[in-house]
């Protein structure tokens, strides 16, 4: 990867690594969506540089900490869906999506969440009452997200937790009350964390139904209409 300018160096870096303020760079050679006055290390304002250098993947960006996660797993550009589900249209609104599974799915809506999450910001607040809420259907595929979110937000210190049948409910209570960004869980355990009150649904801000039509067929229609009719109507 070719870096180009290097931007200057700072001392007492606490990662040990050369330090960026923004302040130090001309305003044209800020490394936005960084807010202003924002220090990050040098290799990762090259990495953003870069990233938003590439053009395909530049409109799939949300954020400069999402920009690094990706850059790391090696991302060039969005997939179709990630595309469609990030774009400017989309900002803000209901969204079905049908995509065949491999597609990125769990990527793209990650990505957009982050533009309510997050915004322009490199960090999300200390973690309180849940703001994300995915719901799947089996605890497999819960787990999967719940990996996949987790590489995604990395870099911004997003708490998330997974609720699932068959793992340790205490210990799910437990990571609840210390407090969370993200949720992802099934159906039956999400719906017994909100009647025992441990799950505070009245932050959300998103909600994604993963697989909806295979939840309906398995027979979760009471359990999800319980829990949207306890989340905010906003």
């Amino acid at each position: 990867m070719t870096h180009g300018k290097r931007p200057p160096r700072t001392e007492n870096s606490p990662t040990g690594e050369a330090a960026l303020s923004a302040s130090a760079l001309p305003a044209a050679e800020l490394p936005l969506p960084f807010p202003p006055g924002f220090a990050h290390t040098a290799r990762d304002w090259h990495i953003v540089a870069a990233v938003r250098k590439r053009g395909p993947l530049t409109s799939f960006l949300s954020n400069a900490s999402l920009a690094l996660a990706l850059e790391e797993r090696g991302y060039l550009e969005p997939t179709p869906v990630q595309a469609a589900v990030t774009a400017p249209e989309t900002w803000s609104r209901d969204l079905l999506v049908s995509a065949q599974t491999g597609s990125g799915k769990t990527v793209a809506y990650g990505v957009a969440m982050a533009r309510t999450l997050l915004g322009d910001e490199p960090a999300l607040a200390p973690p309180g009452a849940p703001l994300a809420l995915v719901i799947a259907p089996t605890r497999e595929l819960a787990l999967q997200v719940e990996r996949e979110l987790t590489w995604l937000y990395r870099h911004t210190g997003a708490r998330i937790c997974a609720c699932v049948g068959g793992m340790d409910a205490q210990r799910e209570r437990r990571a609840l009350q210390a407090g969370v960004h993200i949720v992802v869980g099934t159906p039956g355990r999400l719906r017994d964390h909100i009647e025992r009150g441990a799950l505070d649904v009245s932050a959300l801000a998103i909600v994604v139904l993963d697989e909806a039509d295979e939840m309906l067929d398995l027979g979760f229609r009471e359990d999800l209409e319980f829990m949207l009719g306890a989340m905010p109507a906003q």
